[in-house]
This record gives structure tokens, C-alpha cells and sequence, in this order.
């Protein structure tokens, strides 16, 4: 009985390492990789980019 329980906390506890893992590895993907659209010359290897244009600011009514 000991043993079938003792596994399943040691899989439990693998499991949540692994997804936190994941998830630290993901935000901090997304915060420290900069936007390649960003650039002032964009990397050799980031293939055609299809950046959003900026819009002008709407001139106000007069």
C-alpha cells in the first residue's frame, strides 16, 4: 500500500514540476524574446515578415 501511494505522490510532484516548468519557460519566452517586427533590421533567419502598419492618428473634426 505504501509503495502504490509513494508512487503516486512521486508522480504528482513530477507532474507539477514539469508543467511549472512549462509555464515559467513560456512567460518568460514572451517576455524577454523581442518582437522581431520591433527591430530596426530584422534577424537573417525570421523569413518574411508581415508587420502591422501604424495608422495616423485621426486629425479631430472641426
Amino acid at each position: 500500500m505504501w509503495r502504490s501511494r509513494a508512487a503516486r505522490r512521486a508522480t504528482v510532484a513530477v507532474t507539477v514540476v514539469i508543467l511549472a516548468v512549462c509555464v515559467v519557460w513560456a512567460l518568460a519566452v514572451q517576455t524577454l524574446v523581442p518582437n522581431a517586427c520591433e527591430l530596426s533590421t530584422p534577424p537573417a533567419n525570421a523569413g518574411p515578415l508581415v508587420c502591422p502598419t501604424p495608422t495616423p492618428a485621426p486629425t479631430p473634426a472641426r
